[in-house]
């Protein structure tokens, strides 16, 4: 094995639970005797219904993975900070994840983010830099596989493959190396055929996604508009909930996965026939934007794109879809470009022949006209994400330290420098630089890290590499 074969996204999950007997074994080496984790009584007395986990127990896992598997035998751990969202109990059966976020190859330094769930619950988060003492080492053959690194599975769903969006979605998945698991509700050359208005169909659908374990969910399937309510719910909102509820135990055990909902600007029409279309697509619009709010920060992202008129059956005489009609083609282009892009999404999208353009639900009004929605080039969208004011860098990057060394909290900028801030010393100097190189999005080469010894450095770095 050698330190140049990790790469930024690589993964071990498992799952295990700890018993009382294990918490006897941690107690004698610890000597943690505390009441709450082995008194009833007194955990009741507490709020508990049971006596619960130590933090040192329920993630004593994550010392186990650095040292077999991320990045194993000379691993060397550096730095550790946990948030306990929600207590372990006893004999409950979790899920440990470990994924590389950041790698400083100069260093042989792997970042790690770590999460504990419980099914779709976050119970415990935190980080951890690791290093590898050498470059080169071999690795056991008696490794236990749930200590294998793993990388994310290229696997796709697209729903409604049979239509003209979906078939291209697909079909440029497929192009770029992707296995796609094509539904389709009648044709028989997708793989799944299955009709997302029946409950049957739904579960398999949802089936297949446990199986085959997709990243990458596009949500292309919908009843026509002049559907009863019934089937539109069913197949826009029903079939959306049960497969995100089948893909998030596997991507919250990689922290990494987007689930794209594809609907139509003809939704914001809620009028006539598209009343009960515009009420199926708000929920799975809203449960979308549900899971967003919950996952995000554990790597699953979600979004909905609103496209308007494209060459297919289901703009065929809608008048509310207006402008040059795009290709079906075109509409894939920037729908797989979402799905594979590396930066974050946003949670909801128009795309017209113009491009790609951020939308809320508060824009709307302003937005959506009976003849045309404002659009932007692609090169906008990606214009958002530029340079921040440096009053803004600033006031990041001070929090950063906060938490990194709490004895910064109170003192001036100016003071904050090594080996006269209490924590900050030349381990921390390669935590603070793989802090600064994920949350700004720049890369800080061997020695800027040895020379950027204080905060106004670092901000003065930040700022240079943003402009």
């Amino acid at each position: 094995m050698k330190f140049s074969q990790f790469a930024v996204g690589q993964y071990v999950a498992f799952t295990r639970a700890f018993s009382s007997e294990d918490y006897e074994k941690f107690r004698a080496v610890s000597a943690d005797n505390n009441p709450l984790h082995w008194d009833v009584d007194y955990a009741r007395e507490a709020g508990f219904s049971q006596p619960i986990l130590p933090l040192g127990l329920s993630i004593s896992p994550f010392s186990a993975i650095a040292g077999k598997a991320l990045p194993g035998i000379p691993s060397l751990i550096l730095s550790s900070s946990w948030n306990a969202h929600s207590h372990v109990d006893y004999d409950q059966n979790l899920t440990w994840s470990a994924r590389v976020s950041h790698i400083l190859t100069e260093k042989r330094v792997l970042q790690l983010d770590l999460r504990v769930y419980d099914g779709e619950r976050r119970l415990i988060s935190g980080k951890m830099s690791v290093q590898a003492r050498v470059e080169e080492w071999n690795i056991p053959d008696d490794i236990a596989a749930e200590f294998r690194v793993r990388e994310p599975a290229r696997v796709a769903l697209v729903t409604g493959a049979e239509g003209a969006i979906g078939a291209a979605c697909a079909a440029r998945l497929e192009s770029a190396g992707w296995q796609v698991l094509r539904h389709a509700r009648r044709s028989n050359t997708a793989g799944i055929v299955a009709d997302l208005a029946t409950e049957a169909g739904r579960e398999q659908l949802s089936h297949a996604v446990r199986e085959h374990q997709p990243t990458l969910i596009v949500h292309a399937a919908s009843a026509a508009t002049k559907a009863t309510l019934t089937t539109l719910i069913a197949t826009n909102y029903l079939a959306l909930h049960s497969l995100t509820a089948a893909a998030l135990p596997h991507m919250l055990a990689m922290q990494s996965g987007r689930i794209i909902n594809v609907g139509s600007v003809a939704q914001l029409k809620v009028s006539g026939s598209f009343t009960d279309y515009a009420a199926a697509k708000t929920l799975s619009d809203w449960y979308l934007n549900q899971v967003d709010l919950q996952h995000r920060s554990n790597g699953v992202e979600t979004t909905t794109v609103l496209c308007d008129k494209t060459n297919s059956a289901f703009s065929e005489g809608q008048q509310a879809l207006s402008g040059t009609a795009m290709e079906p083609e075109e509409v894939a282009e920037q729908l797989v470009a979402l799905g594979l892009g590396e930066q974050p999404l946003h949670t909801r999208y128009t795309l017209s022949s113009e491009g790609l353009t951020r939308f809320t639900a508060d824009e709307a009004p302003q937005t959506v006209s009976n003849n045309s929605i404002p659009t932007a080039k692609p090169e906008q969208v990606a214009a958002s994400f530029s340079s921040a004011p440096l009053e803004e860098l600033r006031t990041r990057l001070r929090t950063m330290f906060n938490q990194l060394l709490p004895d910064s909290v109170g003192k001036p900028d100016n003071l904050l420098r090594i080996n006269t801030l209490s924590g900050w010393d030349s381990m921390t100097q390669i935590a603070i630089a793989l802090e600064v190189e994920q949350q700004f999005g720049i890369a800080l080469n061997g020695a800027a890290v040895a020379e950027l010894i204080s905060f106004d450095a670092l901000l003065q770095a930040i700022s240079n590499a943003k402009d």
